[in-house]
């Protein structure tokens, strides 16, 4: 935890809470004293709650649908004075590594998948889906997923092509992507 602390990592509290937590306690629960495996569609919290599993002896399998960890964290390292989080997800990288955490990326697993696996105990940590506002339904025009921009800007076709973006949250993925597109080309309002 101290690493993640020293670069500003986000949910100092969260990371209080999950520091007090031996997940064995959740193994016991569903009646399993030493939980031998703990499979996991990972965000940030997966990858917390996969290594420090394995830091108290659990075997752990880490499942991740894409080829990357860190969800929405990655895209907000992406923002210029945000780079900390690309050094958190580093610092969380080499923890898998060192608590012989298994990751398995890319792999897009069905409940078939996991129960394969046969694990004692499944955690589910799928981060986060963007909601959609009702207008965008009926909208005139394309409304695209501002990570979907921060991961692949369209470059503009031709000067003064325009974008409005819509911030109905004040979070950095907004800011993050209008510099995606301006750097892109686009004029952005």
């Amino acid at each position: 935890i101290e690493p993640a602390q020293r670069v500003g990592a986000p949910g100092r509290e969260f990371e209080r809470e999950l520091r007090q937590l031996d997940l064995r306690d959740l193994g016991r629960a569903f009646g399993v004293e030493s939980p031998a495996l703990w499979p996991q569609a990972v965000r940030v919290a997966g990858a917390e709650a996969a290594h420090r599993a394995a830091e108290r002896g659990s075997e752990v399998i880490l499942l991740e649908r894409t080829e990357r960890l860190g969800g929405r964290a990655e895209l907000a390292g992406r923002r210029p004075g945000r780079e900390r989080w690309a050094l958190y997800l580093d610092w969380l990288t080499e923890q898998l590594q060192t608590t012989g955490v298994d990751v398995r990326l890319g792999l897009d697993a069905t409940v078939d998948d996991v129960l394969a696996l046969h694990p004692d105990v499944v955690v589910l940590a799928t981060g986060s889906a963007p909601r959609w506002p009702a207008w965008a339904a009926n909208a005139p025009t394309p409304v695209i997923d501002a990570d979907d921009l921060v991961a692949n800007p369209p470059p503009a076709e031709g000067p003064g092509k325009t974008v409005l973006l819509v911030d109905d949250e004040g979070g950095f993925v907004a800011a993050t992507a209008a510099e995606a597109l301006a750097s892109a080309g686009w004029s952005v309002r």
